[in-house]
């Protein structure tokens, strides 16, 4: 019943107040599926349940890239993954398990950049650390900002040992950085 096409055409004005500060391109998957389910006229819940499907993709792509590309730890971040309260944030239509899983991948980028081989990471580690920190530096008003400011680690971490091209990723790692910090 709740695949059914909707009778009506009404819409009903909402306030969005909830999320001035977080960064639009974390609802943006639920906002896909919304539009989706409307494409093919479903009803309310159908809409709401192609929002939540749509929404759960990239919160599975960032868990697998932390468990595939830590160095230590596959196990704990499985069952931090597999808690109840991770599955229901990551299955609504929020920016919450957007948001816990962009915390992981950027804490398993920054630690494998900075405690594994020289030929063990590539330059996707650095990819993810900064598309990570542009946008964990906004969300949930500021209260991630702390981890925005994870890839400071690398530079106390591998100030001295690094070569031309991975000083200049860590650097511009650290503008932008910086530039979301302030500018965010």
């Amino acid at each position: 019943n709740w695949l059914k096409s909707r009778t009506t055409s009404k819409q009903v004005e909402t306030s969005y107040w909830g999320s001035q500060e977080n960064p639009k391109v974390t609802y943006l998957p639920a906002a896909i599926g919304v539009v989706l389910g409307r494409l093919l006229h479903l009803s309310a819940a159908g809409i709401i349940t192609m929002g939540r499907i749509i929404s759960f993709i990239p919160v599975l792509f960032l868990l697998y890239y932390a468990i595939r590309r830590t160095v230590r730890g596959k196990e704990l971040i499985f069952v931090l993954a597999m808690l109840p309260s991770m599955i229901q944030e990551a299955t609504t239509i929020n920016a919450d398990g957007i948001d816990i899983s962009l915390s992981l991948a950027l804490t398993v980028a920054v630690m494998r950049v900075c405690y594994a081989e020289k030929d063990k990471f590539r330059y996707l580690d650095y990819g993810m650390i900064i598309a990570t920190t542009l946008l964990l530096a906004r969300c949930k008003y500021g209260a991630l900002m702390p981890l925005a400011l994870l890839p400071l680690l690398i530079f106390m971490k591998k100030r001295k040992e690094t070569e031309r091209e991975d000083k200049i990723l860590s650097w511009a790692s650290l503008a932008l950085t910086i530039i979301s910090v302030i500018f965010g």
